[in-house]
């Protein structure tokens, strides 16, 4: 599973407990899956981004565990995630609403 993966799953369900159809309900419920999304995988982020900018990780798992343990959990692995989150929220809102309007033209 992949933040976008659960982003996109999430967003039929979310889309339909809102209270109508029109682009503003579909972007609201895009934006909530974005956020969710992007809250729990936050982590993978911190991950991806670290090794992509050369960091002294030797797997993957290795630097979740390095991470978590100089940085702590909470404050190394969900570093930046409320950014991260504000900004999924506003694309995947926009995107998701705007694909299934196009779609259904």
């Amino acid at each position: 599973l992949s933040y976008s993966g659960f982003r996109v799953g999430l967003y039929p369900t979310v889309r339909d407990a809102m209270p109508g159809t029109s682009l503003g309900c579909r972007m609201l419920a895009g934006g909530i899956t974005g956020a969710i999304g992007a809250s729990l995988f936050a982590p993978t982020e911190v991950v991806r981004v670290r090794m992509v900018a050369g960091g002294r990780y030797a797997s993957t798992p290795r630097a979740f565990l390095v991470i978590a343990q100089e940085e702590g959990i909470i404050r190394g692995l969900w570093r930046g995630a409320v950014l991260f989150a504000a900004r999924a929220a506003c694309y995947s809102g926009a995107q998701l609403a705007s694909y299934e309007k196009r779609s259904e033209e």
